[in-house]
C-alpha cells in the first residue's frame, strides 16, 4: 500500500468533510458534524496501515495536531478569530473540547491498545450524537435524550470496532454517564474515564 496515495485520500476526505460540515451549517452546527466526520476518516485511513515508520506516524499526527494548534491560536492571533465562529462556541475556555479532540487523535498512530480506541470511538460517536438530545430538550440542553443518543450510539459504534457485547455495554454507559457530568471538559473526560475502564477490565478478566 503506498503511503503517499493514502496520505493524501486522507486529506482530501477530511478536506471534503469540512466542506460538508460548512455547507451544512445552517441545519446543523459545524462543530458538530466536524465532531462526527473527521475522526472516523482519521481512524480508518491510519488502520489501514501496518508497520508504520516513526516518520509516518510523525506525518500522520500532524494533520490533527495543526487542527489543534489553529484553534488554540485563534484566541491569541486576530486573524484567526474567524475559527471560533466554525465551532460556535464564543467563550475562549470552551475551545479545550476541540482542541483536546485534535490532540486525541495526534496520539492515536502512537498508541496501539484497543482501549484508547474504544475511548476515541465513545468521543466521536456517543458525545457527538449527544449534542443532538438539545433538539428534545431546548431548556437543558442535552438531557435525558442526548445521554440515550450517547450510550445507544456508543454501544453499535464499539461493536462495529470490535469489542465484545459485554464491553459495549459497559464502555458505553460509562461514556454516557461521563457525557453527562462532565459539562465544558467532556472530551478529555470521556476519553480518560473511558480508556482507564477499559484498561482494567482487561486486567481483571
Amino acid at each position: 500500500m503506498n503511503f503517499v496515495s493514502e496520505f493524501t485520500k486522507m486529506n482530501l476526505c477530511i478536506v471534503a468533510a469540512l466542506c460538508f460540515s460548512v455547507l451544512l451549517s445552517k441545519f446543523i452546527q459545524t462543530r458538530k458534524l466536524v465532531h462526527l466526520l473527521i475522526g472516523p476518516i482519521f481512524m480508518h485511513f491510519v488502520d489501514r496501515f501496518v508497520n508504520l515508520s516513526l516518520s509516518q506516524k510523525l506525518l500522520l499526527s500532524s494533520v490533527p495536531l495543526s487542527s489543534s494548534i489553529l484553534f488554540y491560536l485563534s484566541t491569541v492571533v486576530k486573524q484567526l478569530s474567524f475559527l471560533k465562529k466554525i465551532i460556535a462556541r464564543e467563550q475562549s475556555a470552551q475551545l479545550l473540547g476541540i482542541i483536546c479532540y485534535g490532540l486525541f487523535f495526534t496520539c492515536y498512530p502512537f498508541i496501539s491498545t484497543k482501549y484508547f480506541k474504544y475511548s476515541l470511538v465513545c468521543l466521536v460517536f456517543g458525545d457527538g450524537v449527544a449534542s443532538f438530545g438539545s433538539f428534545f430538550n431546548k431548556k437543558d440542553g442535552k438531557g435525558n435524550a442526548g445521554s440515550l443518543f450517547c450510550y445507544l450510539c456508543s454501544f453499535i459504534a464499539l461493536v462495529m470496532y470490535g469489542a465484545e457485547v459485554t464491553e459495549a455495554g459497559i464502555l458505553g454507559a460509562v461514556g454516557a454517564v461521563l457525557e453527562r457530568v462532565s459539562g465544558a471538559y467532556d472530551n478529555l473526560v470521556i476519553v480518560a474515564g473511558v480508556w482507564i475502564v477499559g484498561e482494567v477490565m482487561c486486567r481483571i478478566k
